[in-house]
Formats: C-alpha cells, sequence, structure tokens
C-alpha cells in the first residue's frame, strides 16, 4: 500500500503486545510508557512517511514568514480552510519560478518582486508572495496570508467621433478606476467620407477571442487571458484563440471520472482516469483511528498505473477497553486524555502528505481492495518498490 495511506502505531516494532503488570503502581508506569512509545512511534513514522513535509502554521502565515528554500523544495499551508503547496521549480540568477498547488499557479518573481494571488478563484487575493534574495542556491521569499479584493475594470467607452485625417477617437473611463494602464483602443483608422466606420477587423477579433476566453476559462486563468487579447495584435490573436482550443482539448481528454466515495467505481476503473474519496476507521491495538485519503489514478506511463494518494484528515482514540485498562491501572482520565491528545498531534503533521506512485495493474487492484476491505497494509519497502514520490 502507498505510504501515507495509513499512518499508525501498527507498523513499529517494540509496541506488538501489552506488558506484563507485576503491581498497579507499576503497571500504571507501565502503561504511562506504552503511551509515550506510542506517541514517540508515530511521530518517528510520520518522519519516516513524510520526508519532504514542511509546513507553515496558521499564526507565522497570518503575520508573515521568511523562508529559504531551494531547488524542488516544498512548503505546506493552509488558509480559508483549504491545504495548497508552493513548490519552488527553479531558481534562476535573480529570479524564481514557483508552483503552487493545488489549483496550479505558475508564475516568475524577480528579486525584489511582490505578487499576490488568488487561490480558489473567487477575486480575493489570498496570499501575497517577495522574492527577497537569492543566496547560496537558496531563495528567501516571505509569504503572507493576506484578504484583498480584486479590482474589476469596468470599461465605459463613449461612441467613436467622426473621421478626421483618417482617425477616430473616443474616451474610455473604468468606473472602478483599478489604476490599470490596459483600456481598450481610443483610437482607430476610418475612410474619410465624413462617416462613421464600423468597429476595425481587429476589434470584431478581440471580442470574438474575450467571448470565447470568457465561456471555457477557469476564473485563475482568465485575468491574463483579457490583458493579453486587450493588446494583441490580429496575429498574437490568432495565436491566443489556438491557445484556448488547445485547452478545451486538454481539459476533455483528461477527463476524470468522478466516483465520489464509491470504492468500486474507482476500483473498475484501474488505470484510467479517476478519482475517490476513501474513508474509512480502524482498531489498531486499542486505537480506534479514522481517517480519510483523495485518491486518483492519472493513466499509465511505461505500463504501470499513476496512482496519487493523499491524506485529507485523521484521528483517533482509545477503544472502551483500553481506556478501562488504563484506569484499572490507576491512570487518570486526564492523563489519558492527554496521551490521546499527543498522538492526534502527531497524525495532524501527516494530514495533506500525498505520493505519486507506479503500480503493476495487479497490485494496485490488489491494494484498493485491500484498502476497501480495511485489511490493508504499509511498510517503507513499498515507497521504493512502487518508485513513490512526494507531490
Amino acid at each position: 500500500m502507498v505510504e501515507g495511506d495509513n499512518y499508525s502505531p501498527q507498523n513499529y516494532q517494540g509496541i506488538s503486545q501489552m506488558p506484563q503488570l507485576t503491581s498497579k503502581k507499576s503497571g500504571k508506569i507501565i502503561w504511562i510508557i506504552f503511551g509515550v512509545l506510542v506517541i514517540l512511534a508515530i511521530a518517528i513514522g510520520v518522519i519516516l512517511l513524510n520526508p519532504f513535509s514542511n509546513k507553515i502554521s496558521s499564526s507565522d502565515l497570518s503575520f508573515g514568514i521568511n523562508v529559504d528554500l531551494k531547488e524542488n523544495a516544498k512548503i505546506n499551508f493552509e488558509t480559508n480552510e483549504e491545504k495548497h503547496k508552493i513548490t519552488i521549480d527553479s531558481i534562476n540568477v535573480d529570479s524564481v519560478d514557483i508552483i503552487i498547488r493545488s489549483e496550479i499557479i505558475i508564475a516568475n518573481l524577480n528579486i525584489g518582486e511582490t505578487k499576490k494571488f488568488d487561490l480558489n478563484g473567487d477575486r480575493v487575493y489570498d496570499l501575497s508572495i517577495e522574492l527577497k534574495d537569492i543566496t547560496d542556491g537558496k531563495a528567501n521569499l516571505f509569504i503572507q496570508e493576506i484578504n484583498e479584493t480584486i479590482c474589476t475594470e469596468d470599461w465605459n467607452c463613449t461612441g467613436w467621433g467622426n473621421c478626421v485625417d483618417s482617425e477616430q477617437t473616443r474616451a474610455c473611463v473604468d468606473s472602478n478606476d483599478c489604476g490599470v494602464e490596459d483600456k481598450p483602443d481610443e483610437e482607430q483608422s476610418c475612410v474619410e467620407d465624413g462617416e462613421d466606420v464600423p468597429m476595425s477587423e481587429l476589434e470584431n477579433k478581440r471580442a470574438e477571442v474575450l467571448e470565447k476566453a470568457r465561456s471555457v476559462l477557469p476564473e485563475e486563468m482568465l485575468l491574463d487571458f483579457e490583458a493579453m487579447i486587450n493588446e494583441a495584435t490580429m496575429e498574437e490573436l490568432i495565436e491566443l484563440e489556438e491557445s484556448i482550443d488547445d485547452y478545451v482539448s486538454a481539459v476533455e481528454e483528461f477527463a476524470f471520472v468522478a466516483c465520489g466515495e464509491d470504492m468500486d467505481c474507482f476500483i473498475s476503473e484501474v488505470c484510467n482516469l479517476a478519482n475517490v474519496t476513501s474513508s474509512f476507521s480502524v482498531n489498531i491495538i486499542g486505537w480506534v483511528q479514522t481517517q480519510s485519503n483523495y485518491l486518483e489514478m492519472r493513466g499509465m506511463e511505461n505500463d504501470k498505473c499513476l496512482y496519487y494518494s493523499r491524506l485529507d484528515s485523521v484521528s483517533g482514540e482509545y477503544d472502551v477497553a483500553t481506556r478501562q485498562t488504563f484506569l484499572d491501572q490507576e491512570m487518570t482520565e486526564e492523563e489519558i486524555d492527554i496521551q490521546e491528545q499527543g498522538i492526534n498531534v502527531a497524525l495532524e503533521d501527516a494530514i495533506g502528505y500525498a505520493t505519486l506512485c507506479k503500480y503493476p495493474i495487479a497490485d494496485l487492484t490488489q491494494n484498493l481492495n485491500y484498502l476497501k476491505e480495511g485489511t490493508f497494509s504499509g511498510s517503507t519497502e513499498d515507497f521504493e518498490t512502487y518508485e513513490c514520490v512526494e507531490e
């Protein structure tokens, strides 16, 4: 099974059976030690299973934080109850290329430059990133959560004036005063017969491409396209239109089968494009763990299935019998609760961890059935066997 699907104390040696108790006092000490070992085991497991994970806390993100990241490094954060990740795609002499997920946003930052990002397409900037410097092959970024409404231009233009010296003019004003200098054309050529001429061929093409862009492109892409369309020459408009058509074709080609929470649907689509949310609970030596994973199949590569797995939530508690055993050894309810909290804190560090692995069809089908039945298991060997990489 893919690493990241099971964060529990089950896979660690030394905790496979309960210690023998010789007295209530010594028994209580042993049970406390047992609980501490469980916490340590899970913490070690999280490190082993998630060696590259790096997460910005909510408080640091709110106040802003400086981070030094090398090429291909990743850092996780959460804003508006949504999980995201920043990846340093490449570091250049005086700039860096970054990728922000979950919705993919690609940006280039020059030293000293700050850019703002709308992460969910709601026309509100959620994140600000400044490239302060590049030192020793590392990008020093200042990252901060923000909440700024994106100004939407609303251009109002007068009609075209009379044709004078083969030119017509008009005035355009942005009623929202966004401060954008890329206003619509205010001059065009015309025939000198004293009559107004219809919109130029270029303006017609711009309107046509703009209408197509607005009908198919997501909000996060539309702003950039609108700016390019308003400045484009006829040749550039044709290229932009072709790129929009390519985007539509790619979306249609790579449409995923959405299985919701139906694992049978997901298994039936093995190695085809599909996704599912897998939620389950399992009792592991008295620890009842509940977790939810987002799973994707991304087609095939070299006769192997590309299988993506992300841990979206995980938590647990001791079952009634285990709590009673602790109480019989004179542990208090408060001590048991603190022990539970410690384990859950360790588990929270793994939330958002994702892997992409390459499975033979038979192995993936078998492991998905194990996952469906709750009889799965995982080990560090799986990570190498199935060529898993952290996403």
